[in-house]
């Protein structure tokens, strides 16, 4: 375990690894220009909630190491003006995107598209319609409090922990469909909308071979919910404690951060398995590396694996920084 960037300092400021800062950091996502077969140069999005900006991470390796730079990104509308975002809470890679350029962000009452070339920002689809009516959702036509979004080659999916519930979006019209969760705050597995969440946090598609574009897992209370997209089933994995981030790894690992016990856990949802992959160490007031399950977390948030999956990225949003973990 090891920091890889921030100083610890609640600030937004950017710099070379360990002199950068953070405010609020929840969420990081490999970006679409990494080259799986090319691992000297890494880049991550990081959507730094408190300083309402989206954070680029870039690590360059040679032989004598590695250097990690830290900067904002200047958003603009497709207007060309200055544009805002205000306190994001999520992105993912826009895969429909052919300049490999792409994501997708959340915020709490917003989905927008992003464009890293270009840096414009662009609003997809926001709060409104019949999203935050009271009841049970059968239809909708805006977001309540979308939390997190994923996507892969089929699907655009977000997590709408307003109404406990996951709705699909269509990336090129912003259409919103109920997909699963019929917003009781509850833990029900079933088909498609008769079934229930209680606190859904993230998302993230499977990678292996026959899952791929296919299998969604959603983190809950206590749980991983595990949604065929196929049958339209939704059923459940316990684990001990609830989690937040998500990220899936190639071989059907998935790894899950827990901000209530600042650990870092590994899921096999084929065998309803888990364990620890790092913390345990010290209060949590004070960061520590070292040994993974040596190491201390304040509010892990965010996940994200290195092209070749050896390398796992931790948010420690509490303690402002991003650390790694090696495989």
């Amino acid at each position: 375990m090891s920091t890889i960037a921030g100083d610890g300092y609640i600030t937004c400021r950017d710099g070379t690894g360990k002199t950068a800062s953070f405010s609020k950091p929840v969420a990081i996502v490999g970006c679409a220009e990494n080259d799986p077969f090319i691992t000297t140069t890494e880049s991550f999005l990081i959507a730094d909630c408190d300083s309402d900006a989206i954070r680029k991470l870039t690590i360059k390796r040679s032989w004598t190491g590695q250097t990690v730079t830290v900067s904002t990104l200047s958003l603009v509308s497709s207007a060309g003006q200055p544009a805002s975002i205000v306190k994001p809470t999520d992105l993912c890679v826009d895969p429909w995107c052919t300049t490999r350029s792409g994501y997708f962000v959340s915020t709490s009452t917003n989905l927008y598209r992003l464009d890293t070339d270009s840096s414009v920002l662009s609003p997809l689809v926001g709060a409104g319609g019949d999203a935050a009516s009271e009841g049970v959702i059968r239809s909708c036509t805006g977001l309540c409090a979308p939390n997190s979004a994923a996507a892969d080659w089929r699907s655009l999916v977000v997590v709408d922990c307003g109404k406990a519930c996951v709705r699909a979006v269509d990336p090129r019209t912003g259409s919103v469909t109920a997909l699963i969760g019929d917003s009781l705050s509850l833990v029900r597995d079933g088909i498609g909308l008769d079934t229930s969440f209680s606190r859904p946090q993230r998302a993230a598609f499977d990678r292996t071979p026959e899952n791929a574009d296919r299998v969604l897992y959603i983190t809950d209370t206590h749980s991983i919910r595990v949604y065929d997209m196929k049958s339209g089933a939704l059923s459940t994995v316990r684990i001990p404690t609830s989690p937040d981030g998500i990220v899936a790894r190639e071989n059907g690992l998935l790894f899950v951060s827990c901000p209530a016990t600042n650990l870092i856990y590994w899921v096999d949802p084929s065998i309803r398995s888990s364990g620890t992959v790092a913390g345990g160490g010290g209060d949590g007031i004070k960061p520590v590396n070292g040994a993974a399950l040596q190491a201390s977390f304040n509010e892990p948030a965010g996940l994200a694996l290195t092209n070749r999956d050896r390398t796992l990225f931790v948010v420690d949003s509490g303690h402002c920084i991003i650390r790694c973990v090696s495989l």
